[in-house]
């Protein structure tokens, strides 16, 4: 969970978070400055892995400001995390969807113990803001990979295909946190993807597989078939099962080779 706030409004913004590497942490702060339609001059993070490197100076930091945030987050817990038991969510984006709807009731509701509520004294702290720049900051990954028999190529615990023509051959993977671009060693792009969102993912074109895996490839369902029936009956059970699992064939060949070896 990324919280974040103004402090002279106590203006709250958060949304969830599926993984908290660098490029999802930068994400959750660009919607943050979204949300608070501006940027202040200064911006106080926790003391989190992907915002503090190293402390240069070597000495004990004190806690300033935190509470503000801390705060922000207990009132989240009381007033929205404890709904979550009576719910079920099978996507990021409806989880989000639904806090967002808490967000934008907890900032109009007034406060206790002064007058007008976050969204009153949010419109006049808004006008100190800078301006938001006109396009995010946009981390980049980058790495290059081997695509292999299967026709995909292997990034941060996801498969992503790419065209048959570049079989073990070495491409360059460019990837945000929302995409991933796979390019020719010379720089042509060959393909993009949505990233993936858990591990094990598989991402495949139809297109970008040959009609004929045989022709292709050492790694094909008749080829594991056959070593399975050299094992034994229940392997070959278990091989066919397994080849027959997923929509794509391909999709299955690490399975089987890890089933056979």
């Amino acid at each position: 969970m990324f919280v974040a706030i103004l402090p002279y409004s106590q203006y709250i913004y958060a949304e969830g978070m599926l993984s908290t590497k660098k490029p999802q942490w930068i994400d959750a702060n660009n919607h943050a400055l979204d949300y608070f339609g501006g940027v202040p001059a200064l911006v106080v993070c926790d003391n989190c892995k992907q915002a503090v490197i190293v402390n240069q100076d070597w000495i004990e930091p004190e806690p300033k400001f935190k509470s503000y945030v801390e705060n922000a987050t207990g009132i989240l817990e009381k007033g929205f995390f404890h709904k979550l038991e009576e719910r079920q969510y099978f996507s990021l984006e409806q989880f989000n969807k639904d806090l967002w709807k808490e967000l934008d009731a907890l900032n109009k509701k007034p406060f206790k113990k002064k007058e007008h509520n976050r969204s009153y004294y949010w419109e006049e702290e808004k006008l100190e803001l800078m301006t938001l720049p006109t396009m995010h900051y946009e981390y980049m990954e980058r790495k290059t990979a081997k695509v292999s028999s299967d026709f995909h190529v292997r990034f941060d615990n996801a498969y992503y295909s790419v065209d048959k023509s570049f079989l073990h051959k070495t491409v360059s993977i460019k990837a945000s946190s929302a995409v991933v671009r796979i390019y020719s060693l010379a720089g042509v792009f060959l393909c993009e993807w949505p990233r993936a969102t858990r591990k094990g993912q598989w991402s495949t074109n139809p297109e970008h597989l040959p009609d004929n895996y045989k022709g292709f490839t050492q790694w094909n369902g008749p080829c594991f078939i056959q070593k399975a029936q050299f094992i034994g009956k229940n392997t070959e059970t278990v091989i066919r099962t397994i080849l027959q699992s997923r929509q794509y064939e391909v999709q299955t060949y690490r399975m089987c080779l890890g089933r056979l070896h």
